[in-house]
């Protein structure tokens, strides 16, 4: 089979035009005049659809995953943060960690980047067609605290625990989450729930004063 006529039918397959992939034969046969050509434009006409299609399902694994804003990797400055492995960095792009269930935790003082470079993998994440869902470790918390008030935390919990990839933000941020002993129950729900099955990266400020990102990232 000529490679023309592989990659339509790979299209035809993509699409799932069953019947139209088993009349590609019987409608064009070997001895068609011009069979290539025509082909070639049936094959760049679907690909406009698939194109389409996979652009438009991104569009709602972004909008699903709620963020706030969408900070890219490439707009990350690494000059300002030395630091911090710009290669692991751009090692964790591949997403090959997301594969294989790995966490990612990373720590920094407030304004060096760990939100930014969090959402960036996130974004490369839906781009990849993977369910992400971005949180404030604070408004996680608030939406599981109401659901113990109307018996809805089996529910809620699933919207934290099903993603492929859950970004909580500002860990520890909230001095709430510090001393309400109920808060680290319900992290330990989700993140008991996540661990070995789906990837969830925290973002954290350090103990004490060390500058940058005081541990840098970490995959665990």
């Amino acid at each position: 089979m000529a490679d023309g006529e592989s990659r339509l039918r790979e299209l035809l397959a993509t699409l799932k035009m069953r019947r139209a992939d088993a009349e590609l034969t019987r409608l064009f046969p070997i001895t068609t005049p011009h069979r290539t050509a025509i082909l070639e434009a049936i094959e760049r006409l679907l690909r406009v659809e698939v194109d389409d299609r996979r652009e438009r399902r991104i569009e709602r694994r972004l909008d699903d995953a709620h963020f706030l804003d969408r900070p890219s990797l490439e707009t990350f400055d690494f000059a300002f943060q030395p630091t911090l492995d710009k290669k692991l960095v751009l090692d964790l792009a591949q997403l090959a960690w997301v594969d294989r269930h790995e966490d990612l935790v990373l720590v920094g003082k407030a304004g060096v980047g760990k939100s930014h470079l969090a959402k960036a993998l996130c974004l490369i994440a839906c781009k990849a067609e993977r369910r992400v869902l971005y949180c404030t470790c604070a408004d996680m918390m608030l939406d599981l605290h109401a659901s113990l008030a109307d018996n809805s935390l089996r529910r809620r919990l699933k919207r934290y625990t099903s993603p492929e990839l859950l970004l909580i933000d500002d860990l520890g941020y909230d001095p709430l989450e510090q001393e309400d002993a109920r808060e680290a129950q319900l992290l330990h729900k989700v993140l008991e729930a996540r661990h070995g099955r789906t990837s969830t990266i925290v973002t954290s400020n350090p103990i004490g004063s060390s500058p940058g990102f005081a541990g840098e990232a970490t995959v665990v």
